[in-house]
């Protein structure tokens, strides 16, 4: 996602090219991944509850396995947990790109002031 490290002609220095836009398109991914996981805890309050109403409507002494109302609810609660968990390790990761990033800008841009490129 971020420019590829080079070497700068003008200045002989490694240049990262990250750009202060770099970090407003950390924040907006960061954005979208927390809208995607509300989404998907609203998906899984909602399936526990289907799935809760499923098995109340059950005939009595039906065992679990034979109730087919509960199959398919129960595969997607699953599938939601585990995109939910994988949401949640992308912002994680995500938390430390942008740990990594913003130092790195902020020097960028403290350097490119004390050479009068501001």
């Amino acid at each position: 996602m971020l420019a590829s490290v080079g070497e700068n002609s003008t200045l002989g220095m490694a240049d990262f090219a990250i750009r202060f836009a770099d970090t407003q398109n950390l924040q907006e991914i960061r954005d979208t991944l927390l809208r995607v996981s509300f989404m998907l805890e609203i998906n899984r309050v909602v399936l526990e509850a289907i799935t809760r109403k499923a098995t109340q409507l059950a005939a009595p002494g039906t065992p679990e396995p034979e109730n087919g109302r509960c199959n398919i609810v129960c595969a997607l609660q699953a599938e939601t947990v585990l995109q939910q968990k994988r949401v949640e390790t992308l912002l994680r990761r995500l938390e430390g790109s942008s740990t990594l990033v913003s130092p790195i800008t902020y020097v960028i841009l403290k350097q490119n002031c004390l050479t009068g490129i501001c």
